[in-house]
């Protein structure tokens, strides 16, 4: 496999304690412990807080991050755009088949949805209220296309009043994963990019990640 590329976007949030997190997760703490050589810091965070990574086992009986191949973590992408009218928050198959009329088929490649949402990342009470997000028959749909990395600008990929995790528990219950909480897919092309997602290999669901995107 060769990947060409002539420019580097990081998609990742700065993770610090000052991230929104969802209500009941547990809050960023970094502290420093200073030696007589060094400083090192001690990091409390959710697996689930900033830019990161979720795997079957966030809702499963399933695989965890440090299962993920390198493999895993290098994908083709495109973006679709979500940054949608109020009655249109839902992703559905015929958004996705319109968008394949102009740019292309998605089979095999990572979707990242783009709302807009990330514009909100310093407003935590805007943040996690009235985003867009997949819908199941959307998230189907491109499983059966080969999908196997569906990722979000917002706090989800279900849109925020599905209360069910509908998308995400289609999404594990097929094996794949998300990344949730990107910025700047405004920066990128529709599709002919790769990304790269920087996972640590831990043992639990989700893992905060540093994605980049290679144009």
């Amino acid at each position: 496999m060769k990947v060409e590329f002539s420019k580097m976007i990081d998609l990742s949030h700065v993770l610090s304690e000052d991230n929104p997190v969802w209500n009941g997760d547990p809050k960023t703490e970094i502290s420093r412990v200073e030696n007589k050589k060094y400083v090192v810091e001690r990091i409390c965070v959710g697996t689930h807080t900033g830019t990161h990574v979720g795997s079957p086992a966030h809702f499963f009986k399933g695989f965890e991050v440090f299962d993920l191949k390198p493999s895993d973590l290098l994908s083709p992408a495109v973006i679709i755009d979500a940054t949608l009218k109020d009655e249109e928050r839902v992703l559905s198959v015929k958004k996705i088949r319109e968008w394949e009329a102009v740019n292309g088929d998605v089979e095999k490649k990572a979707v990242l949805l783009k709302t807009g949402w990330d514009n909100f990342w310093n407003e935590p009470q805007r943040y996690f209220s009235c985003y867009p997000g997949f819908g199941v028959d959307a998230v189907i749909y491109l499983i059966d296309k080969g999908v196997k990395i569906f990722g979000t600008d917002a706090p989800g990929i279900d849109p925020s009043d599905d209360k069910n995790f509908s998308a995400n528990i289609e999404i594990f219950k097929n094996g794949c994963i998300h990344i949730e909480n990107l910025t700047n897919l405004d920066k990128l092309p529709n599709r002919e990019f790769w990304i790269f997602i920087g996972a640590l290999k831990i043992k639990a669901g989700g893992s905060p990640a540093r994605v980049i995107a290679m144009v």
